[in-house]
């Protein structure tokens, strides 16, 4: 007899919800507030590597609605074709925030034995920085699927030939 297994009948175990980049910083808020048992001293990295994570999330977000190529790209990458998607002021700031946050949070992100963890301050610093680029990115809503596809039909064209009980014939359905 086999070990049960956490699948599901389907066969696939179910899908876990997805993490917001605004979760990941209130994660990262109660850590920098609060302490966490049996955190000790590495709270400060595992608040880091909340931030930079809601750092990326953010940025794969802006990017999935704006040019979804780029989400495959490194973040350097998407870090230098950030200016030239910036159109008003507010996303110019934006990319210099995501551009001193990442400096500072992949350092910190990358333990050495021989640096000191980032400080509250540094960490506040950056979660501020993260927090206000997300909500100075604009995300367009993106299209499921069917709307992609409604969108790119301009026009159905049904023949006026229908079969004996009505309905149109679908040999004569075009779409222009």
């Amino acid at each position: 007899m086999s070990p049960p297994t956490s699948r599901s009948r389907s066969g696939y175990a179910p899908a876990a919800p997805e993490t917001t980049p605004e979760e990941l910083l209130d994660y990262a808020d109660q850590l920098l507030t609060s302490p966490v048992d049996g955190l000790g001293s590495l709270w400060p990295r595992a608040c880091a590597l909340l931030i930079r994570l809601a750092l990326e999330l953010g940025l794969d977000r802006y990017w999935a609605s704006e040019l979804p190529e780029a989400a495959q790209c490194g973040m350097r990458q998407q870090l230098l074709l950030l200016p030239q998607y910036a159109d008003t002021p507010e996303e110019a700031s934006a990319v210099w925030l995501a551009r001193e946050a990442w400096l500072g949070l992949a350092g910190a992100a990358h333990h050495h034995a021989y640096e000191l963890a980032p400080t509250a301050q540094e960490l506040r610093r950056w979660h501020t920085a993260v927090s206000q680029l997300i909500a100075l990115l604009p995300v367009k809503p993106s299209l499921s699927t069917c709307q992609l596809v409604s969108a790119q039909v301009t026009t159905l064209t049904v023949a006026n030939d229908t079969t004996t009980r009505g309905a149109p014939n679908l040999a004569n359905v075009r779409v222009l």
